[in-house]
């Protein structure tokens, strides 16, 4: 089991960092008692399958100002410093990540019998495994800092040990980089004569991207641009994040009671045309420069695609992967340039081809104005050769699109018809070049996803209880079958036989029209499960984590009630439906004010915060009373409205005999007997009213009794 166990925050710690957090130590569950040793007592140490094998549910829950967000800003910085160091010394490291000082915190985690802790202390962080360090390193800013002596082991050993993190919190007020940005922060110089520098930087901002091949061990989502969320950008990427899902789950699933019908594919190139050059400047302002109305973009684009299609080694790209069934098609010459470009692209940024850097070339030729696609000088047909085996054989995320593409191809076979379920898993069987008989999983499907020379609208459609697709007639009443016969209930109510029964058709719902609920539901779950098949994929040995941290922020945003309680559930069906438990561990933090959540959470793997300490509660969270929790879990004054509850006091006044609108000279309240007949009345009037409308029979019935006994 994995579950992150304690987070101590040292006095030491810069306070602009902890905020209002008192120095201390905040457990997250039982696992430890105070003085960190193992109790035998807990959870995970009694029921180890208590949700499902190897997964994990924490939840941190206090009122607004209490503590949270500072908590996971101080856990996310021991993770982004530790990486920073860890990775310094990296090729690929990216010199926009920044380290943050001022951080006195030590993060305690667990993975099976094994106990860890990353202590961070300023200048310097440390990771121990079972009270023994295996890795130390310092910031070198050239500043009067203590030497130390470092310890280090590979990046591989390293994940081997730690875990990823994948944060979401779609709240638009969190993760604002105006926020972080006055916090200082180290960089790293491209040089060992220039080593970490301090700077005024957005250290946050890194975490947003996963462009450095997963090499930082933390990701949020969404992405904010200048704090903004984008939301059209959100919607996209969440259709093309849940459509495997979607496609994978035949029956009622995580996503009821929604299930995939099928994708209708259009062709978008003219999207993706500038980016296909985008790298190669001078060729794009050429383009720029010379296109006129008489020669429009597309007409250049066209005939030098079609100077593609003829090169020597896109004939053996073609070739190699048995691609040229489609070349009758219109889109088939602009899927051969995408996949060019694509592969391309990835010899010369993604860490793992390093070795291939210079195997392909392009070239912009500046008398013909042609781009010339060839092999690296030097580089011959067999060094091709082996550059399209590793490709073949690589089945992450960084070859993903090239997937998609060849998959694509091969799956239309000469036409853009409408693509349902049996299409995807016909291509398993009978063409993928990339599937070899395994079981088929959500990030198989995936590599089957239309490439991005296209775009899909994502059909759903809804199952009955008997697990039926729901019918329509006539495109706008409900058609129920019994026995052999169909019928629809009429705008009177009427039930009526359905003779035309041609106009009978599934119900058929895109995407983009579920609710913002439903939407909110699918994107808050799919985002997180898109990084973990991103890097169960993954071949990198530096991104080959075994233990998943996934931490749902305000996750009630957008949720009915009635989603709220499902949650928990379907996220665990979702883990358990992608089979991600069998063979890694994951760890989920639940950060909420809701008590739907908390039902599904035992006492004792729920952090409470009250204005910035830990406090304890005793009243059972499982399967607890939803009222009874809203007060004594969530620091609540009371469990009816402000606003009601200042209505009851004032009638309760009345019926007391009471005037609440009017004081004496010595500033208590008049008495209903001494003040006019007329506003006596009045107020009597309200306090009937208002006693009518209150929900709870308890309440009204003792207001009720309230100065029967004065005779009032």
């Amino acid at each position: 089991m994995f579950s992150i166990d304690c987070l101590e925050i040292f006095d030491t710690c810069d306070k602009s960092l902890r905020k209002n957090l008192v120095p201390g130590k905040f457990f997250f569950n039982n696992r430890y008692d105070e003085d960190g040793r193992q109790f035998d007592e807990s959870l995970i140490k009694k029921i180890p399958k208590f949700w499902e094998d190897k997964i994990n549910v924490q939840a941190i829950v206090g009122k607004n100002g209490s503590g949270k967000s500072t908590l996971l800003d101080l856990m996310y910085m021991a993770i982004n410093n530790f990486a920073y160091m860890y990775n310094r010394n990296d090729e690929s490291f990216s010199h926009n990540w920044t380290y943050v000082p001022g951080v006195f915190v030590s993060l305690h985690y667990s993975i099976g019998d094994n106990s860890y802790v990353i202590k961070c202390k300023d200048y310097y962080v440390e990771l121990d495994a079972n009270s023994c360090c295996i890795f130390r390193a310092a910031i070198n800013s050239g500043e009067d800092f203590p030497s130390i002596d470092e310890i280090n082991c590979a990046q591989s050993d390293i994940v081997e040990k730690f875990f990823f993190s994948s944060v979401s919190n779609f709240s638009m007020q969190s993760y604002q980089p105006t926020n972080y940005y006055l916090q200082k922060a180290y960089v790293r110089e491209n040089s060992a004569a220039n080593p970490d520098r301090i700077v005024c930087n957005d250290w946050l901002n890194h975490c947003f991207h996963k462009n450095d091949g997963y090499k930082t061990p933390i990701v949020i989502n969404p992405d904010r641009l200048n704090g903004c969320l984008d939301i059209s950008r959100l919607m996209q990427l969440s259709k093309d994040q849940s459509a495997s899902l979607f496609i994978f789950s035949k029956k009622k699933s995580f996503f009821d009671p929604y299930v995939f019908y099928r994708l209708d594919v259009r062709d978008c190139v003219d999207v993706y045309k500038k980016a296909m050059v985008a790298d190669r400047s001078n060729v794009w302002q050429y383009v720029e420069n010379k296109t006129t109305v008489g020669s429009p973009i597309r007409d250049w684009f066209d005939d030098f695609f079609d100077d593609i299609l003829n090169k020597t080694l896109t004939r053996q790209i073609v070739n190699f992967f048995d691609i040229s069934s489609a070349s009758g098609t219109s889109f088939y010459k602009n899927c051969i340039a995408y996949l060019v470009f694509k592969i391309w692209k990835i010899i010369k940024t993604a860490p793992l081809y390093k070795d291939y850097f210079d195997y392909i070339q392009i070239r912009f030729d500046e008398y013909t104005f042609r781009l010339d696609v060839v092999l690296g000088d030097g580089r011959t047909e067999a060094d091709l050769l082996n550059l399209l085996n590793f490709l073949k054989e690589d089945s992450s995320y960084v070859t993903k699109k090239v997937r998609r593409t060849i998959n694509f191809l091969k799956l239309a076979e000469g036409s853009l018809d409408k693509l349902n379920s049996t299409d995807f898993f016909k291509i398993f069987e009978n063409t993928s070049v990339f599937y070899n008989g395994e079981t088929l999983t959500p990030s198989i499907i995936d590599s089957a996803l239309p490439p991005p020379v296209f775009d899909y609208d994502l059909k759903l459609t809804k199952l009955d209880v008997n697990d039926k697709p729901v019918l329509i007639y006539s495109d706008r009443y409900i058609a129920e079958r019994k026995d052999e016969s169909f019928f629809y209930y009429d705008e009177n109510n009427q039930h009526v036989r359905i003779e035309d029964v041609e106009n009978i058709k599934i119900l058929e719902i895109d995407y983009r029209q579920l609710s913002s609920g439903e939407i909110q539901l699918i994107q808050t779950i799919s985002t997180h499960l898109y990084h973990v098949m991103n890097l169960i994929s993954s071949l990198d040995s530096a991104s080959k984590y075994k233990c998943f941290n996934m931490i749902f922020d305000e996750v009630e945003i957008s949720f009915h009630p009635e989603y709220q309680r499902l949650f928990i559930s379907r996220l665990i069906s979702a883990l358990t439906a992608m089979n991600v438990n069998s063979s890694h561990f994951i760890n989920i933090f639940i950060v909420t004010h809701s008590p739907f959540l908390l039902s599904d959470i035992p006492l004792k793997q729920i952090l409470f915060l009250e204005d910035g300490t830990a406090k304890k509660k005793i009243m059972n969270t499982f399967a607890g009373n939803i009222g009874e929790m809203m007060y004594d879990s969530f620091f609540m004054k009371s469990t009816i409205g402000e606003f009601s509850e200042e209505k009851l006091k004032r009638i309760i006044k009345i019926k007391q005999g009471k005037n609440p609108d009017e004081k004496k000279d010595d500033g208590t309240l008049k008495l209903l007997s001494e003040t006019s007949e007329l506003k006596r009345n009045e107020l009597l009037d309200e306090c009937d009213v208002v006693l009518n409308y209150i929900g709870d029979p308890i309440f009204r019935n003792l207001i009720k009794e309230i100065g029967k006994t004065d005779g009032v």
